[in-house]
């Protein structure tokens, strides 16, 4: 078996080939595993390659990746205040007979409140494939039936959307099933990251497969289903997995569908802040006239991040081209300097990160099951076939491992999740 790169989804495609009793190796242009998922290091801070977070509710019970936690929800800069949302409350509805838990929605109307909480919540407890089974329609369509106002639109929908869906059109037409996935995350679980850097969830991958099984710096030109062909050499294989970033799948499979690509842009600062009250949050600035998508100080809920008493505080830019990145960043950091409290107005940049082809779109209407299997011996897989994101890159590879064994008559030998 070959799997073509070394991201997240073609790792976990080889580990679970490998778990099936395949010989596996993995090629891989670059000179490290990972893909977007990558760290490195910045005068002594750990710095992620993007601004990368993962939820419990798929990998909190993996002790090996040493998650940092943020409060559950999401803080929301609304109208000069910060406001909590989507953490678990009591209400004190007197329309209700004793306490009952809801989810924090301070925006509409109370009626409109007691919706969004009931629609979240319903959500959060249903399945990811109860959400796929829904009809496909644009989020525009599903805000009109649950009656949400502008209010809650603009203040909240949509700009958690771009934060963590990297999706901006005023219109709305991304799918609303893309909706329903995203916010599921925030109901289930809380979000966070591993303390060594979001490269530590490759690194797992990578470390599930035999010595040799991972060949880097090698630059795959043609594929074919019975093998690849390299600068050096060819190749052979019972089967090939494509894992590569979409534009690199398409050059490779001629005719591949290659979609719309969403750019973010990544900003590290340290700062000498305060530390929080409580647990410390993820911000989603609703401002729309800020830079800011979304906002953490990562090193208050990973401290091994930062190597000194500064915070390191991560931030996303959705949208924007790459150029004229200085001032871009200027802007940046005096709209940091209005959302955190600071003892002074020091800001060190300490990385930038643009990424042009971040985010596959998810407009509707979006097929979230995208084949993985071309032809026989012939498989393709990472975030552009179904979800976007580190989650959706995993669900892929699982795919396209199960349809190889499926072909090759395999049978799986261990517990189907991800175990990084």
């Amino acid at each position: 078996m070959i799997v073509v790169g070394a991201g997240v989804a073609g790792l976990q495609a080889a580990g679970r080939l490998h778990e099936a009793g395949l010989d596996v190796l993995v090629v891989e242009a670059s000179d490290r595993v990972g893909g977007r998922a990558g760290t490195e290091r910045v005068s002594g801070f750990v710095v992620d390659r993007g601004f990368h977070l993962v939820s419990t509710a798929e990998h909190g019970d993996n002790t090996k990746l040493e998650l940092g936690l943020f409060a559950p929800g999401v803080d929301l800069q609304l109208d000069g205040k910060r406001i909590r949302y989507g953490d678990r409350a009591i209400s004190t509805d007197a329309y209700q007979v004793g306490p009952s838990p809801v989810l924090r929605t301070p925006l509409g109307s109370p009626a409109e409140r007691r919706r969004q909480s009931g629609w979240l919540l319903r959500v959060g407890a249903g399945s990811t494939d109860a959400i796929l089974a829904a009809p496909e329609r644009p989020a525009a369509d599903l805000i009109a039936e649950l009656g949400l106002s502008r209010r809650v639109v603009d203040g909240f929908l949509r700009p958690y959307l771009e934060a963590f869906a990297a999706e901006s059109d005023p219109r709305l037409q991304v799918s609303g099933r893309a909706v329903e996935l995203a916010l599921r995350q925030l109901v289930r679980g809380r979000w966070c990251l591993p303390a060594q850097g979001i490269a530590a969830i490759p690194h797992r991958l990578a470390e599930q497969l035999p010595p040799g099984a991972v060949r880097l710096e090698t630059e795959v030109l043609v594929v074919h289903a019975n093998g690849v062909v390299t600068a050096d050499e060819v190749l052979r294989s019972s089967a090939v997995v494509v894992a590569t970033d979409p534009a690199t799948a398409v050059e490779l499979l001629p005719g591949l569908h290659e979609p719309q690509m969403r750019s973010v842009t990544t900003f590290h600062h340290a700062a000498t802040l305060s530390p929080p009250r409580g647990e410390p949050t993820v911000l989603v600035d609703a401002d729309p006239h800020s830079p800011v998508s979304r906002t953490a100080p990562v090193s208050h809920a990973a401290p091994a991040r930062s190597p000194d008493h500064r915070t390191l505080v991560s931030t996303n830019v959705v949208g924007h081209t790459g150029t004229r990145t200085s001032e871009l960043e200027s802007a940046v950091r005096a709209r940091l300097g209005e959302l955190y409290p600071t003892p002074d107005d020091h800001w060190e940049c300490v990385a930038v990160h643009h990424f042009p082809h971040a985010a596959p779109a998810m407009t509707s209407p979006h097929n979230f099951r995208r084949p993985v299997r071309l032809i026989h011996g012939l498989y393709v897989c990472g975030d552009h076939r179904g979800t976007t994101g580190i989650d959706g890159a995993l669900e892929s590879g699982r795919r396209a491992a199960r349809s190889v064994m499926t072909d090759l008559g395999v049978t799986f030998r261990t517990e189907d999740r991800f175990t990084a």
